[in-house]
């Protein structure tokens, strides 16, 4: 067998980098020649970090001398690599006698510099923007300062071959937002900052049909956003967040035709029963991917209120399905126009995970069109609604698994974990019955005296995990591993103390079993984890 000892440098100098950037320093003290084959790896110097903040822990001025001396001879050294540059702490360099412009100067003018991040506060110097109008290739550019002076936004301006801007700054003055609509090249814009200047909308209007990508987050958002927006006609991305106030009426955002991801962020209002109605995905023209969410108040959507709600195409493989995430349901009707309007235009929900709130049988019926593409559904926390909006642990989710199940014939994930578990029925009937494609169960937090029930959704599961479901140990779950022969996956939480003659017989009674994991919790609450695997027992 080689040792890695063995391996060409190239090779191993290679290998070395693969480990990540978080492990090189240790890398650097396993040998002198790991060492030098890191430090002359050009890979390795891709990205670089110069932490200026440092500087404040150096006691004396000749020591942050020599610290700033060092980090100028590595940027001379690796500059021809270097793509992507952060320095932080820029404002302690500076007092140190060095600024910003000096410390990038052993850069070369010619290098791959395309990504470059400065953190410097309070005020940002014109020079520090200004000497990099060398660096050609550079196309991304964040800015985290306190504030951008008119001499320091008008150096922004002469950087015409920037393609993306993220700017976090105290204030986004009129010369500093002229300046960033001016640069023709910019498609992605980032802007940050407690509060947006009033002229918000024909600033927007100078990006004309540049801009692809937006996300602005202030403690207060104009009035006017959503009809300031339209301007954007080339918008397939937006992001806006409220720090303090509520979010504005956004409903004209669906004539925006090339849209395909909207986040809305409400994390301001004092109301705490305030309803905002945002504006329906089913009614854009190319919206795949969304997220909404209030800190307080509610999220009016056809029928039903909520919390937050988000949805996430399938990936461009298709390994994963689309997923519709609901947060604190509020059902006030039938379920079914709300999944008709979350869900984006020839978008069918593949999975569909409800987070909180309440669940009633009454508001499940007629929602076959929806549930039908189910393989997925996960239930955490939530609590199944009865007549007259009580609360039932026993037969109010029987009606709502009956309903479930039946609309969604292809279910092939279930994961079920209602607010405070349920009564000693544990499994509902329903769930036991279902005789569909069952693969994967989750269930947690339910009480199971005698086990789990046997029927036929044991038959087809490959995959079980029990967690907090209380139970009398081993002896009353050992008898339904018999009927669940097709297992390969097996964890159990405080699921009881499992001797080795209890791991034995499930590996046993269960011929495919080829991982089991049992973390038993001990009264004082630690949890120990123990994995045995089919050569073990």
């Amino acid at each position: 067998m080689t040792s890695i000892e063995h391996l060409p440098d190239p090779i191993l100098g290679r290998t070395l980098v693969l480990a990540g950037a978080e492990s090189r320093s240790s890398v650097c003290l396993v040998c002198k020649r790991w060492r030098v084959l890191l430090h002359d790896e050009p890979d390795a110097w891709r990205s670089l970090v110069i932490a200026g903040d440092r500087l404040a822990s150096l006691d004396t001025a000749p020591e942050r001398q020599a610290w700033l001396a060092r980090s100028r001879i590595l940027l001379a050294e690796h500059g021809t690599s270097v793509t992507a540059l952060t320095v932080r702490g820029g404002t302690a360099a500076a007092a140190s006698g060095t600024s910003l412009a000096e410390l990038l100067a052993p850069l070369p003018s010619g290098g791959q510099l395309a990504h470059l991040s400065l953190e410097h506060r309070p005020l940002l110097p014109p020079a520090a923007l200004e000497g990099l109008k060398r660096f050609s290739s550079l196309a991304s550019l964040d800015l985290d300062v306190a504030q951008v002076p008119a001499d320091a936004a008008a150096a922004l301006a002469a950087l015409t071959q920037l393609s993306s801007v993220a700017l976090r700054a105290g204030k986004l003055s009129p010369p500093l937002m002229a300046a960033l609509a001016g640069l023709p090249q910019l498609r992605r814009l980032v802007a940050e900052a407690p509060r947006l200047a009033p002229p918000f909308g024909p600033w927007l209007a100078g990006f004309g049909g540049r801009l692809a990508s937006l996300r602005i987050r202030a403690a207060l958002l104009p009035g006017s956003l959503g009809d300031d927006l339209l301007a954007l006609s080339q918008l397939t991305a937006l992001e806006a967040d409220s720090a303090e106030s509520p979010l504005p009426p956004l409903q004209q955002l669906a004539a925006l035709p090339l849209l395909r991801t909207l986040r809305l962020h409400d994390r301001g209002g004092c109301n705490h029963g305030a309803v905002a109605c945002f504006p329906v995905p089913a009614g854009f023209a190319s919206l795949r991917r969304f997220c909404y969410s209030r800190g307080s108040g509610w999220i009016q959507v056809a029928t039903a209120q909520l919390r937050g709600c988000s949805f996430d195409p399938a990936d461009a493989h298709g390994s994963g399905p689309s997923v519709l995430t609901l947060s604190g349901l509020r059902p006030t009707g039938a379920l079914a126009p709300l999944l008709q309007a979350l869900l984006p235009p020839g978008e069918p929900c593949r999975c569909l995970s409800i987070c909180g709130g309440q669940l009633a049988a009454a508001a499940l019926e007629g929602c076959s069109a929806a549930l039908h593409p189910l393989v997925g559904l996960r239930q955490e926390g939530c609590a199944a609604g009865g007549s007259g909006g009580s609360t039932d642990s026993g037969g109010a989710w029987e009606a709502v698994f009956s309903l479930l199940l039946r609309q969604a014939p292809g279910l092939s994930r279930l994961a079920f974990s209602p607010a405070g578990g349920l009564a000693a029925s544990g499994v509902p009937a329903a769930l036991a019955a279902h005789c569909g494609q069952l693969r994967r169960l989750e269930l947690a937090g339910l009480a199971l005296p005698t086990g789990l029930p046997v029927g036929p959704f044991l038959a087809g599961l490959r995959s079980l995990i029990l967690t907090g479901c209380s139970c009398a140990g081993p002896g009353v779950l050992l008898p339904t591993m018999a009927h669940a022969t097709a297992l390969t996956h097996l964890a159990l939480e405080g699921a009881g103390n499992w001797g080795p003659e209890h791991r034995s017989a499930v590996l046993c009674m269960v011929p495919n079993l080829s991982w089991l994991q049992i973390a038993e919790v001990s009264s004082s609450g630690q949890q120990a984890a123990q994995q045995v695997g089919r050569t073990g027992t």
